[in-house]
């Protein structure tokens, strides 16, 4: 991954802006750092978006991706100026450079004018580097806690069904996120069946009192992961990796758990939804699969 600080950011440097969750950000991340590669650049990751105010629908985020200690090298710039903030979007806007144009300092962090600014999802195949460069990346992981490891463990010997269910603000964004979460959680778990998994699935979920009533209410049997609000969104992406078999939520974060367990504990049965949005353009996850991996038609 190309990256700089001091002396090296005097060369020009593509930043990325990073949002939402940690899904997110790997995509962003590690697509960013594709198109920094490709044309010799620096690579430096904008974290603005998490010291601004958001509306109360959506959940707080934090920048989880430096629990991976090789992608938290990477050089950051933690806040702009106003200003800069005010031209950024006016360029967004107009296609245009303004900023250069008036010879206005692109951050408080000194990124010279030669910063070349990205704004983008990256969520496709294309996007990502090879198996090999993405486990360099993840396989170091700090502030994991030994509690949240002998869960993993355990797990990892039980190989149960586990299941992602991402309520929260996809309950509030419903015209973004919404679906017939009963009837996709009952088809996918038939899915699961019919490949020989049996058991009560293992509940993963922000809001876990609703997850459970809703698997109560469709008939599922289930039990929920314990201390869940204990360990970090790496610790619980690495537990629903360690399953015998995986459904995702319509998450990015539930599809780089499905990845996570690919690489590292050779996790192949994956049954996730065919969008993560209701924005069918940018939403599709099928450029996201491997061929062992159920897709469910969500409608």
């Amino acid at each position: 991954m190309t990256s700089g600080s001091g002396a090296g950011m005097e060369r020009s440097a593509i930043r990325v802006r990073v949002v939402g969750g940690l899904g997110n950000q790997l995509f962003r991340i590690f697509g960013a750092s594709l198109v920094a590669s490709s044309s010799q650049q620096n690579l430096v990751l904008d974290l603005t978006w998490y010291h601004r105010r958001h509306r109360r629908r959506v959940t707080p985020r934090s920048p989880d991706y430096k629990y991976f200690s090789r992608l938290g090298q990477i050089p950051t710039v933690e806040r702009l100026s106003k200003t800069r903030i005010v031209i950024e979007q006016v360029e967004d806007r107009l296609g245009s450079s303004l900023g250069a144009d008036i010879g206005l300092a692109r951050s408080e962090e000194e990124i010279n004018e030669k910063t070349r600014v990205i704004d983008a999802d990256f969520q496709g195949r294309a996007f990502l580097p090879s198996d090999d460069v993405l486990k360099y990346y993840l396989a170091q992981v700090d502030h994991w806690s030994e509690a949240a490891e002998e869960v993993r463990r355990q797990i990892a010997h039980r190989k149960p069904i586990v299941a992602h269910v991402r309520l929260g603000d996809y309950t509030n964004l419903q015209h973004l996120y919404g679906f017939d979460v009963g009837k996709y959680y009952r088809t996918a778990y038939r899915l699961c069946i019919q490949m020989d998994m049996s058991g009560p699935v293992l509940l993963f979920s922000d809001d876990p009192d609703r997850a459970t009533r809703l698997f109560s209410s469709i008939g599922i049997p289930h039990e929920l992961c314990t201390g869940q609000d204990e360990t970090s969104s790496v610790e619980t992406l690495r537990m629903m990796a360690s399953g015998g078999s995986l459904i995702t939520a319509n998450s990015t974060y539930s599809w780089w758990a499905a990845e996570y367990g690919r690489l590292f504990y050779g996790l192949s049965r994956v049954v996730l939804p065919n969008r993560f949005t209701t924005r069918e353009r940018l939403g599709f996850v099928s450029d996201l699969t491997h061929p062992d991996w159920t897709i469910v038609s969500l409608r």
